[in-house]
């Protein structure tokens, strides 16, 4: 299985019913009806962009990623301190300035583009380790070097 695949089936699984629940549902039992209320904020951050934030953040080992539609964001959970921020141009942004987040396998990340590109970060510090176009209107999948 290529790389990019086992990012994918481990962000967004697989099965007879096709994607399971990843951004809408949570196993958490400790929160329930009675403790709801004594919720509270612990950390924000204010994107330095204007964007409509869907993304679903990803969580690993103690760094929080996320992304807009031409950024991508690791922010320190334990300090609550942006990491990085990495900013990648494109000429044919979203119309709705929107990405889904990241996908993470094999110590990278990943993340998709709105110009059709599939691009595999390094989580130490957001470098890009590559990058690679998608032609949508192929019927085959790519392999991505490295």
């Amino acid at each position: 299985m290529s790389t990019l695949r086992r990012a994918l089936a481990t962000a967004f699984g697989s099965g007879r019913r096709g994607l399971r629940c990843c951004s809408a549902c949570s196993p958490l039992k400790e929160i329930n009806r009675s403790n709801v209320a004594q919720l509270k904020a612990i950390c924000t951050y204010t994107l330095p962009e204007v964007s409509s934030l869907q993304t679903g953040p990803l969580v690993v080992d103690g760094q929080v990623y996320f992304t807009t539609d031409e950024g991508s964001y690791a922010i320190d959970a334990s300090i609550c301190a942006e990491k990085w921020k990495q900013h990648r141009h494109s000429d044919t942004p979203s119309a709705l300035l929107v990405n889904r987040g990241f996908a993470y396998t094999n110590g990278r990340l990943f993340r998709g583009t709105s110009d059709s590109h599939v691009l595999a970060m390094d989580p130490a510090d957001g470098h890009q380790l590559w990058d690679q176009v998608i032609d949508a209107r192929a019927r085959s999948t790519f392999r991505p070097k490295g």
